[in-house]
């Protein structure tokens, strides 16, 4: 209760997150009670919760596209979740998801394809971003390596010397180069005849 004209009332407990009215009315000397005027507002504290466990937290390296997703929460009330890839710091694609479900956990997911990253290799930064009803935001991120590129392989000039005429011997040493700029090497492989 406050007396005269004009009032004020600091640290006014709000109680739980969510959506809250205020509702002020008055009364005079008499007892006569003003009709009341009411305020509706969003209170919220905190941020909203997301994880990612379609990549992971290591490094994915693949040769197309993939997929990234986890799930979102707030204790309030969610609205999106953003998706942003970037390659050498320069926006390739972006995806907003629409999430609007109240302190419950909802799964998300956005399938990549090579032709929405402009069908370029390379190591891309994905940044995905939580933000609930009160535009609170929490973001994490995932780096995926892709390589489309085929891997590049070399016989020795000796080597292919050495096998161009008639062999006298049961076997016989091999080598050379292989090389890949984005993922690397994983093996190299022979056949003789069609062997394995």
């Amino acid at each position: 209760t406050l007396e005269g004209s004009t009032w004020t009332k600091t640290n006014v407990a709000l109680g739980s997150e969510g959506e809250k009215t205020l509702v002020v009315n008055c009364s005079d000397a008499v007892g006569n009670v003003s009709a009341p005027e009411t305020v509706t507002f969003y209170y919220d504290l905190n941020k909203p919760e997301i994880s990612e466990t379609a990549i992971g937290s290591a490094t994915l390296t693949t040769n197309g596209g993939f997929t990234i997703g986890g799930t979102v929460r707030d204790t309030n009330q969610m609205a999106s979740v953003t998706i942003v890839a970037k390659l050498g710091g320069v926006e390739k694609k972006s995806w907003t998801i629409l999430k609007t479900a109240k302190d419950t956990l909802e799964n998300w997911s956005q399938a990549v394809t090579y032709a929405d990253l402009g069908s370029a290799d390379g190591t891309y930064t994905l940044t995905a971003t939580a933000t609930d009803i009160a535009g609170k935001t929490e973001s994490l991120q995932r780096t995926v390596t892709i390589d489309s590129t085929p891997p590049e392989i070399a016989v020795d000039a000796g080597v292919e010397t050495s096998l161009g005429g008639w062999q006298r011997a049961t076997s016989v040493s091999l080598s050379g180069t292989a090389s890949d700029a984005a993922s690397g090497v994983s093996r190299v492989e022979y056949r003789v005849n069609g062997g394995t």
